[in-house]
């Protein structure tokens, strides 16, 4: 299938939205866990001393065994994209954490395989540090300051930088032909996994004030190279959840209409079809949408920053693409 869709569409770059890795798969059984603030399910005790325990050892020998099934999974995944040349990035969904590794352990294998544009973290489970954090893109004074890496994957993008926050959020400026100012951003986005307070989770704080910051510092970019009356870089943001505001494409319906949904959640107890009017035709709604509790301000950031578009990959059964108004 990932083949045929390379040779009709041939993509200049292929972004995974999460859930590459199914962490409640029964390969992962000694290391899953169901929360991240939960124990792994082949942890049953610790020990103080600095002799590991029968116990911890066979918990690492698990994780070695997690660290190569997840390997293949994303040596399976991505090889049609290596065999023709196509650079790729990931991000992560609600599923991808369980298998017992963090998003930067995953991200890190993703990084041995050729093609991958995800850069390097630069120190702990956030992949902050000095160059490359999204803490120098909101006070940046050049492209160097403003969270620039270079890339690993230099055959497949030549020259091509990225402006990095954590695993699973960066963003690529796409530049024009002549390679002398930023045209387009593409920003991928950690959506984030499950909330303490029930239902999924949100972006970091971190990821979403990168979010606010990353137009800008494309933009500033630009000016350094003496594009100083550019406008503001367009971006398009991917992540694995929608946000709250996917519901604006929907209308209320009856229960009994013809393709009505019940949404989710905050919103169960009412039905919804496609609004036709904000939604292309071929558009379809097969399941709530399934977004957060809680509205993290993401969507107020995207209107508010130079974001033309948002793509998210979690609801199984829905497969529609509207516009609806900025205020």
């Amino acid at each position: 299938l990932i083949e045929a869709s390379l040779d009709a569409t041939r993509p200049d770059i292929v972004i995974f939205t999460g859930n590459q890795i199914a962490g409640y798969d029964p390969a992962y059984a000694q290391t899953t866990r169901k929360r991240r603030w939960s124990a792994a399910a082949g942890i049953s005790s610790k020990t103080a001393s600095s002799k590991p325990s029968e116990a911890s050892e066979r918990f690492e020998a698990a994780l070695e065994r997690t660290c190569a099934s997840v390997r293949a999974t994303v040596e399976q995944l991505v090889r049609p994209l290596a065999d023709r040349g196509i650079p790729w990035a990931v991000t992560f969904g609600n599923h991808d954490f369980q298998c017992g590794l963090s998003n930067a352990e995953i991200e890190s294998i993703c990084r041995e395989f050729p093609g991958c544009v995800n850069p390097e973290p630069t120190g702990g489970e956030s992949g902050l540090g000095d160059a490359n954090s999204a803490n120098s893109v909101g006070s940046m004074d050049s492209a160097e300051d403003a969270g620039f890496v270079q890339l690993r994957a230099e055959s497949y993008l030549p020259n091509q930088r990225v402006f990095a926050c954590e695993p699973g959020t960066f963003a690529l400026p796409v530049a024009d032909v002549d390679h002398t100012m930023s045209v387009l951003g593409l920003v991928l986005l950690d959506s984030g996994d499950y909330a303490r307070s029930g239902g999924y989770g949100s972006p970091s704080a971190e990821a979403l004030r990168f979010l606010a910051e990353v137009p800008k510092a494309m933009r500033a970019q630009s000016q350094e190279i003496g594009r100083s009356q550019e406008p503001a870089v367009p971006c398009m943001v991917f992540q694995h959840f929608p946000v709250q505001q996917y519901y604006q494409l929907l209308k209320p319906a009856a229960a009994n209409a013809a393709r009505a949904i019940e949404g989710y959640r905050n919103f169960a107890g009412k039905h919804y079809v496609l609004d036709e009017e904000k939604t292309l035709p071929g558009s379809y709604l097969g399941e709530g949408v399934s977004c957060p509790d809680a509205d993290s301000g993401e969507f107020a950031i995207l209107e508010q920053h130079d974001y033309f578009a948002i793509s998210a990959g979690h609801d199984h059964r829905n497969a529609f693409v509207g516009t609806v108004p900025v205020s």
